[in-house]
């Protein structure tokens, strides 16, 4: 029940005024840094999303958690079959920001690597950031439409490296 509250008001704050809207779609005045007193709505990533490789779905799924947290996998399924790759987590911080936290399954002594959010635009657009990291240092989730999911993963000086991601949204 407390899900289904959640899920309720985070629709509600997703769909904000008209004003909101328009000025979201233009990318007037949209984009939000890391350091601003903004209120984040990750509500567009909830559920499910698939992509179809050559010899295995990847999935990527969201859900969100108490205070503002979003609890994310990637797995891989293949002959029906599910193996997690990574468990992921968006976490509010103190500084009225977010983080992006990524635990790899059998990489880096499986401890969390934080990228911190860099830029935010409402429904479409988020970055994050860790320029400590090898790779990747930059992972941008682009919503073209609500239904398409692009993931990038990079390298925060060479766009060249850049590795983009496809997933589509699992309907119920």
């Amino acid at each position: 029940m407390k899900q289904w509250m959640l899920l309720g008001l985070l629709f509600m704050a997703a769909c904000g005024s008209e004003g909101e809207k328009d000025t979201a779609l233009k990318g007037e005045a949209a984009e939000t840094t890391a350091a601003s007193s903004q209120v984040y709505d990750f509500g567009i990533l909830a559920g499910q999303w698939t992509k179809k490789g050559q010899y295995a779905i990847v999935a990527e799924s969201w859900q969100a958690r108490d205070n503002g947290y979003w609890q994310g996998a990637v797995y891989r399924i293949e002959a029906g079959d599910s193996t997690l790759l990574e468990a992921l987590q968006l976490e509010p911080r103190g500084d009225s920001s977010y983080a992006y936290v990524a635990r790899v399954i059998g990489q880096n002594d499986e401890k969390s690597i934080p990228y911190l959010l860099s830029t935010y635009l409402r429904d479409s657009l988020f970055e994050f950031q860790n320029a400590g990291h090898d790779f990747p240092q930059r992972i941008v989730y682009r919503l073209p439409d609500t239904n398409t999911l692009e993931i990038t993963l990079g390298i925060l000086a060479d766009s060249s490296k850049n590795k983009v991601f496809v997933f589509n949204r699992l309907l119920p």
